[in-house]
């Protein structure tokens, strides 16, 4: 008898330690889908979608124009029915239905917008473990770049002749650090922890950026 008490305390204590705060459904709540909050998590060539304030499901992702994009979900708890909605020209909709814990990824490889500048990608998520008809969404707007264009170097913090610098590249044409601007400078000394924020400007109007 005693045994049997001990294996019930503990059984309690194991449950209560699983949640802080006590569970409770919020039906009845506007989903998410419904109010036209995008936050469902998706990657996009392995990065999380996220919008200006971290928040995720909403974000804009630039790509070369023969790379290819992957999108993918993880696993989850419960199957659901996946619909993709992208921009007509690239013909790239479509319904699947996902199994309980497996993940899921799909791509859309180049030749899909080969005649396009720009598209967007809305993924909706409907589970099959709740009784209520709900859903979620993400949204990713895609801006395709020239293959062939050559980005700027990224700018790094280095330290020569025991001085610490931020070296913003060759190209450099003008510099703009904390505030204050340069000309034609393809490093600027830097005193002290910083924060510091800072960017280039070349002569073709190519841009690299630092601390933002």
């Amino acid at each position: 008898m005693k045994l049997m008490f001990l294996l019930l305390v503990t059984t309690i204590l194991v449950s209560c330690s699983c949640n802080p705060i006590k569970y409770k459904s919020d039906l009845g709540f506007m989903n998410s889908a419904q109010a036209n909050s995008l936050e469902y998590f998706v990657r996009v060539n392995d990065s999380p979608c996220k919008d200006m304030d971290g928040k995720m499901g909403l974000c804009a992702k630039r790509i070369e124009s023969n790379k290819a994009l992957n999108f993918s979900m993880e696993a989850r708890e419960y199957g659901y029915e996946f619909s993709l909605s992208c921009t007509k020209a690239i013909n790239s909709d479509f319904t699947i239905s996902i199994e309980k814990g497996k993940p899921y990824s799909f791509i859309i490889v180049p030749e899909k917008f080969l005649d396009v500048r720009s598209f967007t990608c809305i993924g909706e998520i409907v589970p099959n473990d709740r009784d209520q008809q709900i859903s979620a969404k993400w949204y990713v707007r895609v801006v395709i770049f020239d293959g062939k264009y050559v980005e700027r170097e990224a700018i790094y913090k280095t330290t020569k002749r025991k001085k610490d610098w931020l070296i913003f590249g060759k190209h450099a044409r003008y510099v703009y650090i904390n505030g204050k601007r340069f000309k034609k400078r393809t490093g600027i000394e830097i005193k002290g922890e910083g924060p510091f924020f800072g960017y280039s400007e070349s002569e073709r109007m190519r841009f690299n950026y630092y601390g933002y």
